[in-house]
């Protein structure tokens, strides 16, 4: 049912790949400096087609690298495992192709939401399924200035 072109997958590509909401972009795993330049609106119009099923699964979904870290916006690790500085030059490249502050990413499990970059980079996926037991954790981020998480109680 998740297949290109079947039942839930079809129902997903309505939705962006990746969202820039006021100066916060949201990306499952992260847009590095290749995909900013190639553009938001491209890389969602790519992998809306995909999940349609009408072409082959985009470079900006599977990445172009040797696959160590992946450089696609659904499997990179560079800005939540990768060293802090390699990390953060990319992001400050990103950010700035992007017009954004930060960048709000998931797909690498964390013990808490963790912020990397001064505050520029926020991993979110904290394995709350039942496989990694994580605790329940939201970010808030409130005016585009205003970011904290906020524990379950």
């Amino acid at each position: 049912a998740l297949m290109p072109g079947a039942v839930y997958a079809r129902q997903l590509s309505a939705f962006p790949a990746v969202l820039r909401v006021g100066d916060t972009v949201f990306a499952h795993a992260g847009v590095l400096p290749l995909w900013a330049r190639y553009g938001i609106d491209r890389i969602n119009e790519d992998v809306r087609e995909w999940l349609a099923g009408r072409t082959e699964e985009p470079a900006a979904t599977r990445g172009l690298d040797d696959g160590s870290l992946d450089d696609g916006v659904m499997w990179s690790r560079h800005f939540a495992a990768a060293p802090e500085g390699m990390a953060c030059a990319l992001l400050k490249e990103s950010l700035s192709i992007l017009g954004a502050k930060r960048m709000v990413i998931a797909h690498t499990v964390q013990k808490s939401i963790t912020s990397r970059c001064g505050e520029q980079v926020w991993a979110i996926d904290v394995g709350i399924s039942r496989y990694y037991g994580g605790a329940l954790q939201v970010l808030e981020i409130t005016g585009d200035t205003q970011v904290r998480v906020i524990p379950r109680d």
